[in-house]
C-alpha cells in the first residue's frame, strides 16, 4: 500500500503551504482559499490512514505490540516538541512582533505564558499526534468495537450494498458523528476546559474518532475499501452544492434555528463534502502512484520529519525574511520551498544518520550495533 504512504506524505506537504500563510501573516485570497479547501479533508484523511495502518499493524503483531510501538513512535517526538521546540517556536513567532523581546523574561515566565496566554495554541500542530496517541492507547477499545455483533452486522449489511450507497451511508454517518462530537464537547467539556490549554485536544479527540474507526473498517472490509476508492461524481457535486448553500446562508440559518444547531449544520456540511474529497484522493493515488520509485519513497520516509519541524523552520525562515522585506505575500511564497528544503535536509543529513536523533524526532527504536 505504498500509495497510502505517498498520499500521507502529500497531505503533510499541504501542511507546509497551509501553515506558511499563518506564520507569514498573509491575508491574500489565494492562501486563504488553500487553507479553507485543505481544512475540508486534510485532517480526516490523516486520521483515516492512521486508523488503517494501526489496524494493519495490529493484525500483524497484535494490539498490545502495536500500542507499545506507537507510544514510542508518537510519544517521544511529542515530548521533545512540546517541551523544547514549541516554546522556542512561540517565542520567535512573538518576538518578531516585539511581544516578548526580552528572552530572560520569557524564559522565567515560560510555563504561564506558554500554557495560559497562548491557550489552545501552545501545542501548535502537535495536537494531531496527541490525538493519534490517545486513539492508539484506546486501540484495543476500537478493535473490540469492530468485533462485537451489532457492529459486524452493520459491516455485513454494508458489504451487500453497491458502492454508491455505501458512500452515502459512510458520508452521512461520519459527518453526523463529527457534528455530534462537537455538540458533546460544547455541552460536556466546554464549561470545564473553558478554552484552556487542553480544550482543542479534547474537542479534536471527540470529533475525529469516527474517522479513526472508519480507518479500521477501511482495513477490515474489502467492500468498504473498494467503495472509498471509487468516485461518485453526482454525490460529490451534491455535497458541494449543499456546502455552498450552507456557507452562503449561514447567517439566516443561525437566525432561524439558533447558533448551536446552525454550527452543527455547518460542520455536517463541511465534513460531508470533505468525505468525498477523501475518496477522490484515494482514487487518484491508487490509480496513478503505481510504483514506489526512489523519490516517492524518500518523500514518504521524510514526511514525519517534515511534519514535526515545518512550523519551527517556517517561523525561523519568516523571521529572517522579514529582515529584508515587509511584503507578507513575498515572505509566504519564498518561505514554502525554503522550509520544505530545510526539513528534507534535516531528515537526510541530521536525523537519519543518528540513531539517537531518529528516536527523538521520528520515534524509531535505537539500533543495536
Amino acid at each position: 500500500m505504498h500509495y497510502l504512504d505517498a498520499l500521507r506524505a502529500f497531505v503533510m506537504s499541504i501542511g507546509v503551504v497551509l501553515h506558511a500563510s499563518l506564520t507569514a501573516g498573509v491575508h491574500h485570497w489565494a492562501p486563504q482559499a488553500v487553507t479553507t479547501f485543505s481544512h475540508l479533508f486534510r485532517m480526516k484523511l490523516f486520521i483515516i490512514i492512521g486508523g488503517y495502518f494501526f489496524a494493519l499493524q495490529a493484525a500483524k503483531i497484535g494490539s498490545r505490540a502495536v500500542t507499545k510501538d506507537r507510544i514510542r513512535r508518537l510519544g517521544v517526538p511529542i515530548m521533545v516538541f512540546l517541551l523544547i521546540f514549541n516554546p522556542i517556536t512561540i517565542y520567535i513567532w512573538n518576538a518578531r512582533e516585539d511581544q516578548y523581546p526580552e528572552v530572560y523574561y520569557y524564559a522565567f515566565n515560560m510555563p504561564g505564558e506558554y500554557l495560559n496566554t497562548h491557550g489552545a495554541g501552545w501545542h501548535l500542530h502537535i495536537w494531531f499526534l496527541v490525538v493519534l496517541l490517545v486513539y492508539c492507547v484506546a486501540l484495543s477499545g476500537f478493535t473490540l468495537l469492530i468485533k462485537i455483533s451489532p457492529f459486524n452486522n452493520v459491516v455485513a449489511f454494508l458489504e451487500k450494498m453497491p458502492n454508491w450507497l455505501i458512500l452515502i451511508i459512510l458520508a452521512v454517518t461520519t459527518s453526523g458523528l463529527f457534528a455530534v462530537g462537537r455538540a458533546l464537547h460544547f455541552l460536556l467539556f466546554q464549561n470545564l476546559t473553558k478554552e484552556g490549554p487542553f480544550n482543542y485536544i479534547v474537542q479534536a479527540t471527540l470529533t475525529y474518532a469516527p474517522f479513526f474507526a472508519l480507518g479500521i473498517v477501511f482495513y477490515n472490509s474489502k467492500k468498504v475499501f473498494s467503495a472509498m476508492h471509487s468516485v461518485s461524481i453526482f454525490q460529490t457535486i451534491v455535497s458541494w452544492i449543499f456546502l455552498a448553500a450552507v456557507w452562503s446562508n449561514g447567517r439566516s440559518i443561525s437566525t432561524t434555528i439558533g447558533f448551536a444547531p446552525s454550527e452543527a449544520v455547518r460542520h455536517f456540511a463541511q465534513e460531508f463534502a470533505g468525505f468525498y474529497i477523501c475518496c477522490i484522493m484515494f482514487f487518484v493515488f491508487s490509480r496513478y502512484v503505481i510504483k514506489q520509485n526512489k523519490a516517492v519513497r524518500y518523500l514518504s520516509d521524510s514526511s514525519y520529519t517534515v511534519y514535526l519541524f515545518h512550523i519551527f523552520v517556517l517561523v525561523c525562515v519568516d523571521w529572517l525574511l522579514f529582515s529584508f522585506t515587509v511584503n507578507r505575500l513575498i515572505v509566504y511564497i519564498v518561505s514554502i520551498p525554503m522550509a520544505y528544503a530545510v526539513c528534507l535536509a534535516l531528515h537526510r543529513y541530521i536525523v537519519t544518520p543518528s540513531p539517537m536523533l531518529s528516536l527523538l524526532f521520528n520515534g524509531k527504536s535505537l539500533r543495536t550495533p
